[in-house]
Formats: C-alpha cells, structure tokens, sequence
C-alpha cells in the first residue's frame, strides 16, 4: 500500500508540471486595458492640430489595431512610425468640448471596451506680450531677412531670416520663403507675426514622414479665409530647367498638398480672386504653347481644371511685379515704358499712371482696403535702392514710410491697420 501511494505521489508531481503549461498556454494571451488618453495640447486652438496618444498596459504594440470616433473633428493619420497607438487630428473650427473614444482590437476582435475621453477646443487667439507686435503696419525683406516696421514711430524689428513675407487675412501671422542652413533650397513657412511657432508647409513625404521639400518653393500667397496658401514649386532650378508648378496647401490639418498646374515652365503665383475659387497666374507659356518671356497672365480654378487667358503682356507695355487688388478688379504694376507705377482694371483695359518721375518704382502691392498701393521707388542713382511709399489709387498722397534708403523687398501693408 505504502509503494503505490508512492507511485501515484511521484506520477501526479510528474503530471502536474506538463497540466500548469497547458493552463498557462491557454491563457498566454494578456488582458489589455486602456489607462488614458493623453491629448496634447491640453486645449488645442480652434483648426489646430491635436496629438491624441492611446496608453494601454500591453507595451508591445505590434498587431494591435486602435478604433477611434472622433466628435466634430477631420481625422487624419499623418505619423504612425512612432507607435500604432497615436493619432493626429484636425480641431473643429467651432469652440467646445467634445467626447470622443478609442477601442483597442485583434484581428476583428474586441480585446477592450470603449474608453470615452474629452478634446477641449478653445478659441484662436494670439496674443503677443509686447505691443509692438500688434501696432506694426509694415512688413518687408532686405538681404538680411524680414523686417517688421512700425510706420509711424519708425521702430523696426528683425523677425527671421528669408523673405519676402506676406501677411495673413487676420493680420496675424506670415507666411515666407527661407533658405536654412540644413537644406540646400528654399521652403515655404509660417509663423506668428512676432516670429514665434515657426512651420513649414512645403514637404516632401518620404514613408510616413513629412520633411522640408528638396525643391525651390517661393512666392506664397495667403486665401482669402486663411486656409490655404498658394505657392511656386521650381523643379531642376538648379540646372536651369525652370519647371515650375503652383501649389495649394492647407495651413490647418493635415497640410494637404495639391498640384493644380500641369508641370508646365515659368508659372508663377500672383494673387487669389476674392471667391477663393481662382488664382491669378503668370506663365511663361504663352497662349499658342510657346515658350519664352512672356509672362501672360492667366486664371486658373483652385481644382486646376480651367485655366483661361486674361492678359496677353504685350512686349511694348511688359507688367512687372503685378499685384492683385483685393476686390480683384485691378491689378498693380510696374515697368510699362518707363518703369513707373500703374494700376489696370481688368474688366474694361483701362491704364491709370500712378507715378511720373525719373526714378524705378518696383513690388506693388495693395493695402488692405484697396485704397491705395505700397511700394519701392528707387533713390535714382542705383535703382535696387530706395525707400518704401505708400500713395493713393488716385496718385494723391504719396508718402515716404522708410526711414532712410535701403536695399529692400517685398513692402506688404497689414490687414485693418489702413
């Protein structure tokens, strides 16, 4: 009897190993929950971007699928190389809280609950710290990179390298061209008007990562509500190829990219029309295919589908540096005969002169209201340099802005600052 309790003792603690792993292989499988999601920033600005991270206590990430319904927002997975647990989304563009959830899955399978969390969305409003920010009117580029002027006490402050600069509709934020040190071309960014929250806009996607383009991108231009930004991309600049395309980019979301010219030569972003449907584009194409200096004007539909001639610049009356008015009915320029300042109603043909000296007028461009035009005059002795005026569509009113005679670009006027 003592020998076959024995046995049994020693089968049962032979058994017992080989009946642990089988439990233990039936239950490998871990027990996930959802601890928190971390929504950076804390309170995201209307039409920003929110970081949403899901934290669950499984660390490996790796055939795990994440289901999110997101309340009130455009949902867009722009980065998934860092974990499959993040999500990057567009805000509403209305001011609230909304509820929102995410549930973690394995192949169709539920493998948690619905964890509810909230996305607070606060008002757009930035606020600089020192009123100078606020009360500077004039924006301009010299050599030295991009300038901000107060054109009534003078001041003017260094806001970053590059330009020219253009202004935002609300007269908040820039958008400008920069070649940086790391990057052997220019790209196109944006940023507060007291250079603060610099972005690029002008990627290049490589895998799941957006990095600044490899080709010049210039010449920027703001829509009329602020959500997108036109710009000049230049293929193979470098070997003299001129290839050039516009650009639509969104300046909230996802930074959507499109290419709305068909990779024809010499096209170049001037303004939008005030419908916010159509841009008005040079081209160095002409109506008949040819290539040259021609420098047509054309408008071309934000879609790309309808491209039309608007006018032909004839060679005997050239339209330098058009600036698009902003109820879109004229366009400013320059050079003509004699380099002068002119304003053209697009409608009827009709020339106005502005000017009328023996100096080079340069860069139009208009002041918010269209009420008048600034500029740069030059001192007549070498024409890149001058000063920057302001005058009235009427030719009335010139008045000398800059302090002194400079090497400048770009004048722009801010928005509801007339």
């Amino acid at each position: 009897m003592q020998r076959y309790l024995l046995y049994n003792t020693a089968l049962l603690f032979a058994v017992l190993p080989l009946l642990v792993i089988g439990c233990k292989d039936e239950t490998s499988t871990p027990e996930v929950e959802i601890l928190e999601v971390r929504v950076s920033p804390e309170e995201v600005q209307a039409g920003y971007i929110s970081e949403l991270v899901c934290v669950f206590s499984d660390s490996q990430s790796d055939g795990y699928e994440f289901r999110w319904e997101i309340s009130g927002v455009s949902v867009e997975r722009l980065d998934t190389t860092t974990s499959i647990n993040t999500l990057f989304v567009k805000s509403p563009s209305e001011v609230g809280v909304y509820n929102n959830s995410v549930q973690v899955f394995r192949e169709e399978e539920e493998i948690t609950p619905k964890f509810d969390f909230t996305l607070s969305v606060v008002e757009r409003n930035w606020k600089p710290e020192d009123p100078f920010y606020e009360e500077a009117d004039l924006l301009y580029s010299t050599d030295d990179g991009l300038y901000l002027m107060n054109s009534g006490t003078k001041e003017v402050r260094k806001l970053s390298e590059g330009g020219p600069g253009v202004w935002s509709p609300e007269g908040d934020r820039i958008v400008f061209a920069q070649q940086r040190p790391m990057y052997n071309n220019f790209n196109i960014y944006t940023m507060y008007t007291d250079g603060s929250e610099q972005k690029v806009l002008s990627f290049d996607k490589s895998g799941n990562n957006f990095i600044e383009s490899t080709r010049e991108n210039y010449a920027p231009i703001w829509s009329p509500d602020g959500k997108k930004i036109a710009y000049t991309r230049c293929y193979s600049c470098e070997a003299g190829h001129s290839r050039e395309d516009i650009i639509l980019v969104s300046t909230v979301g996802d930074y959507t990219q499109k290419i709305i010219t068909n990779n024809e030569f010499g096209n170049k972003s001037i303004g939008w029309f005030n419908d916010g449907e159509k841009l008005l584009i040079s081209s160095e194409v002409n109506s008949e295919g040819q290539r040259g200096n021609f420098n047509d004007m054309y408008t071309i539909t934000t879609d790309g589908l309808s491209k039309e001639l608007l006018i032909k610049n004839a060679e005997s009356n050239p339209r330098c540096d058009p600036a698009l008015s902003p109820d879109s009915e004229y366009i400013a320029y320059t050079c003509g005969e004699d380099n002068e300042l002119y304003i053209e109603n697009l409608e009827s043909g009709v020339i106005n002169q502005l000017t009328d000296n023996d100096k080079w007028e340069r860069s139009p461009s208009w002041l918010p209201d269209g009420s008048g035009i600034v500029f740069l005059m030059g001192d007549g002795v070498i024409p890149i340099w001058g000063n920057i005026y302001k005058i009235s569509i009427d030719g009335s009113n010139l008045e000398k802005l800059t302090a002194s005679v400079g090497k400048y670009y770009g004048p722009e006027w801010r928005p509801n600052r007339n």
